[in-house]
This record gives C-alpha cells, sequence and structure tokens, in this order.
C-alpha cells in the first residue's frame, strides 16, 4: 500500500509553520509581517527549510536577517524551533492522514492486517512524526527501502517496462470490470431523446456521469 502525502497537504503543514514564525516575531518585535508579501515569501521558504531540517535534527534556527524595519531601523527573524514544537504544530495534520487510509482499506473491504507492505511516498513522509503515525496505525514498519521522493518515478519506470514487454513478473491483475451502460429514449415536445448514463461501479449514485443528452428530430 502507498503512503502518500500530496501536495495540497504539504501546503497545510508549511501554513502552519508560518503562522508560528509570524505570531513569535509578531510577540517577540510588536510587528505583523502578514500583509507584507515579501516577508511573507522568504518565510514561506524558511519555513519549509525548517520543517526538512527537522526531519533529521532536533532544532533549527530560523534566520531571515533585514526582514522588515521598524522606527528604531531594521529588524531581523531569529528564532530557534524544535522538533518537539513542529510535531506539536502539526500533530493533528499527520492525524487526519490516515482518514483517507481507512476509508481505502473499507471500500477494498481490507483490514490492515492484510497489508503486506506500506511504501512511503513523497519527502514529507521522512518526518518522524509521519513515519510514527503510519507505524503505528499498521502496526509494521513501513518500507522505506526507495527514496521517497524516487518512489512514482521508479514505478512509473516499471510500468514503462512492462508496457515494452521487458519486465512480466511485475505485471498487476488484469482489470475485468466494465461499466454498465444504460440508455433510456423518451418523447418530449414531439421529439425522441436518448439519455445515455454509465453506471460503473461506484459506491454512489450521485458519482455517475452524464455523458450527455442526444436529441433525434423527426
Amino acid at each position: 500500500m502507498l503512503m502518500v502525502l500530496t501536495k495540497k497537504s504539504i501546503k497545510k503543514f508549511d501554513q502552519v509553520i508560518m503562522q508560528w514564525i509570524l505570531s513569535e516575531f509578531k510577540k517577540d518585535q510588536g510587528i505583523d509581517l502578514s500583509k507584507d508579501n515579501l516577508a511573507l515569501q522568504r518565510i514561506k521558504e524558511a519555513a519549509e527549510k525548517a520543517k526538512i531540517e527537522l526531519s533529521t535534527a532536533q532544532e533549527t534556527e530560523i534566520n531571515q536577517p533585514f526582514i522588515t524595519s521598524g522606527s528604531d531601523g531594521p529588524k531581523h527573524l531569529v528564532m530557534k524551533m524544535t522538533r518537539a514544537k513542529l510535531e506539536q504544530l502539526v500533530g493533528e495534520l499527520v492525524e487526519k492522514t490516515i482518514a483517507p487510509v481507512k476509508n481505502a482499506l473499507k471500500d477494498a473491504k481490507m483490514s490492515t492486517s492484510d497489508i503486506n507492505e506500506v511504501v512511503m511516498v513523497g519527502g514529507m513522509t521522512r518526518m518522524p512524526l509521519v513515519y510514527q503515525t503510519v507505524e503505528k496505525f499498521f502496526g509494521k514498519k513501513p518500507n522505506i527501502t526507495v527514496n521517497p521522493d524516487e518512489v512514482v518515478a521508479v514505478g512509473a519506470a516499471v510500468q514503462g517496462a512492462i508496457l515494452r514487454g521487458e519486465v512480466k513478473d511485475v505485471f498487476p491483475q488484469p482489470q475485468t470490470a466494465k461499466p454498465v451502460w444504460r440508455y433510456m429514449f423518451y418523447r418530449e415536445n414531439g421529439q425522441w431523446q436518448l439519455i445515455i448514463r454509465p453506471s460503473a461501479d461506484l459506491s454512489f449514485p450521485a458519482f455517475h456521469r452524464l455523458l450527455g443528452v442526444f436529441h433525434r428530430l423527426r
């Protein structure tokens, strides 16, 4: 099973760290940088850098000199951030990533014991808290033998080799399920109309998509 953190999720993590930096700077200097676009861009980059560094270090320094200026001259943004603080800030977000996993298992009518391997995908999965949360949920250590930044590319390479006939032993099971097409004729205002609607194999009728309405003139 692949454990993936999307760009949207990563953005939320960065925003939480940014808000903490802004709050700490305001408490220390009495200056609100939330409306300063240039400062925000620098803080965004600093937040991402701190997040990455805290995947391997217990503490990091956030240092952005001349971030703004006040009545008494230039101001520098300098503060320490610990891994413990980061985990406190993003803990709720990490827990939320488990909900889609539960849904996927439920839809597949499987339990965590049915999963042989959990492969981590994306640089964010290097965060120790993410690793620990996944390990706790599945009851097994995630597979980290593949670089999480490269695992998608590796999978694409394998699929390419399969399509070229170079690899056979990892070929996935063929998908035999086919969508069911439903047709309906009816007459309105003296004209026949045909509606084609695929029922597919979806859990909720609301997910079904109307392909179009065809009119037949007399």
